[in-house]
């Protein structure tokens, strides 16, 4: 999942006192912050399909730096199609 493009490290790293060094080290990322629940507050239908691949394929999933709330989320969703390791980090 989504690490220093995720909206949960965006805004955690604008609130930071040492955001702005951080951000100079990861250099410009435009486009938008990258989320994984949809506007109706549910896991996006296009993750499914990467989840079910997952299990398929019986790779690791990694929570990357989602919030605590869509860690929960994500890691439930996985679980239900099959996903049988995950690395959670935030």
């Amino acid at each position: 999942m989504p690490t220093i493009s995720a909206q949960n490290h965006r805004k955690k790293l604008s609130s930071s006192k040492v955001g702005p060094l951080l951000r100079s080290l990861e250099g410009k990322r435009p486009g938008k912050d990258v989320r994984i629940i949809d506007e109706k507050g549910k896991i996006s239908s296009v993750l499914k399909e990467v989840f079910e691949e997952i299990a398929h394929a019986g790779i690791i999933l990694a929570t990357g730096h989602l919030s605590v709330n869509e860690i929960k989320m994500l890691v439930q969703e996985a679980i239900s199609l099959g996903v049988e390791k995950i690395l959670v980090n935030s």
